[in-house]
């Protein structure tokens, strides 16, 4: 089954019919996690470190103003950027977007999220994907390469995924032209889960 996997998701302009009724059942930590990473001056690993230090995304957003600048090291202007809450609305609209297109986003503290990648201390506090994502305890196994390369080159890649069809792998790759989509539909070919990591949103394709 092939599966589309991505950094993030792209705001589009028409979703004002389907956020409606989507308001009424958000996901409130989640829209906060993604207005959290809307204010200047904070990535992923410090969302992290105040997030856990909070309690939850939500709890930064709900701290008392003296507690919210002692937990952002004394950074009051940063205080203030939260305080204000100005990156739900764009949270909102991208959620509703996500869910729309039935799309998933796992945070980091999320139990589904790829338990590998949790201990990068750089991993994403968040990812978007789309299909039947599978991070279990099976073997992954990543294939990529040139976009540009040879019928020999994209043979060999389809025969080494049969070699290893035996250990009913995961194929994971770029979704890119070339050698990362033979990964893929070589995958695709031996009846394998395949995962696409893309550099760009959803709505790209």
């Amino acid at each position: 089954m092939q599966t589309l996997f991505s950094g993030f998701f792209s705001t589009i302009e028409h979703f004002a019919y389907f956020r409606f009724f989507y308001l009424l059942y958000m996901p409130t930590e989640k829209i906060a996690l993604l207005a959290l990473k809307r204010i200047p001056g904070i990535g992923d690993v410090f969302a992290k470190k105040i997030i856990q230090q909070a309690g939850s995304a939500e709890a930064v957003f709900n701290e008392k103003p003296n507690q919210l600048i002692h937990l952002l090291g004394g950074n009051a202007a940063m205080a203030q950027k939260i305080k204000s809450k100005a990156g739900f609305d764009f949270a909102e609209k991208e959620m509703a977007l996500l869910t729309e297109n039935k799309g998933v986003m796992h945070s980091c503290f999320d139990p589904d999220y790829p338990e590998r990648l949790r201990h990068c201390a750089d991993s994403p506090l968040y990812l978007f994907g789309k299909g039947n994502l599978s991070w279990t305890q099976r073997r992954h196994i990543s294939i990529v390469g040139t976009r540009n390369c040879t019928p020999q080159g994209v043979e060999l890649t389809k025969n080494i995924i049969a070699e290893l069809a035996a250990f009913n792998p995961v194929i994971v790759s770029g979704f890119a032209y070339g050698i990362d989509i033979a990964a893929h539909l070589g995958a695709m070919d031996q009846q394998l889960e395949t995962i696409g990591v893309l550099a760009h949103g959803l709505n790209q394709l």
